[in-house]
């Protein structure tokens, strides 16, 4: 699927279709859409026509640009937009389209977001349990629906097949990681006490070492002649 801007928003898609040239080895379009802006009116709101289609190409081959009118127009990648549900906190419908039980996004409760009254500073996650909403661009969750959508447009593969190559995030809180990297951190610290320390160790091992050796080598002859008279 590719994006196309310039076309005329007055033209249908029998026009696009029957003025668009396509470049040799690219395969023939099989969908047309036009991509429309939301206006707010006295009236209300309405949807008007943009100048930019989204394309669907027969194929895996993506024209690098097409032809209108004598008119090369670049083709990008089109990546469908990240969606997520305002009702349950999921991705890939809108809340009007929701069939799930409310999952509030400021707390996590089992409850709508409309009758939560908690600030952004005090929320928690209920996708990742970090300290934000749940609708954040901030979420770890978030980044990785949308590097989901990138894979999908990029390598033409379904979106079970993507969100096979990009892992789960892990329920792990924020207070808990960076705890865990103190931990870690303090462990590994060098400092003189433990520098000395460690020398201090070398030199002991290595003393116990060679003077153990050198009773060994001393003592080889006694012991070599008790086994002699042994046999």
């Amino acid at each position: 699927m590719g994006v196309v801007r310039g076309i005329p928003a007055e033209w249908s898609d029998e026009e696009v279709t029957e003025n668009i040239n396509l470049p040799v080895g690219c395969g023939p379009i099989l969908k047309i859409r036009r991509m429309r802006r939301r206006i707010i009116t006295s009236n209300g709101s309405e949807f008007k026509p943009t100048e930019t289609v989204v394309l669907t190409f027969d194929g895996q081959i993506l024209p690098k640009r097409i032809f209108i009118c004598y008119t090369s127009l670049p083709v990008d990648l089109y990546i469908f937009p990240t969606i997520q549900c305002y009702n349950c906190c999921r991705f890939g419908h809108v809340k009007s389209l929701c069939r799930s039980k409310p999952k509030c996004f400021k707390c996590g409760q089992d409850h709508s977001a409309d009758q939560c009254s908690i600030l952004e500073e005090d929320a928690y996650c209920c996708l990742c349990q970090g300290s934000h909403f749940a609708t954040s661009k901030r979420c770890l969750e978030f980044d990785r629906q949308k590097a989901i959508k990138e894979s999908m447009a990029k390598s033409c593969i379904s979106y079970a097949e993507a969100s096979k190559i990009h892992a789960p995030i892990s329920k792990i809180s924020y207070a808990d990681a960076l705890l865990s990297s103190s931990n870690v951190g303090a462990s590994t610290i060098s400092t003189p006490q433990n520098e000395q320390s460690h020398k201090q160790s070398l030199s002991n091992s290595y003393k116990k070492t060679f003077f153990s050796n050198l009773n060994l080598f001393l003592n080889f002859p006694k012991v070599m002649t008790e086994i002699h008279n042994n046999n």
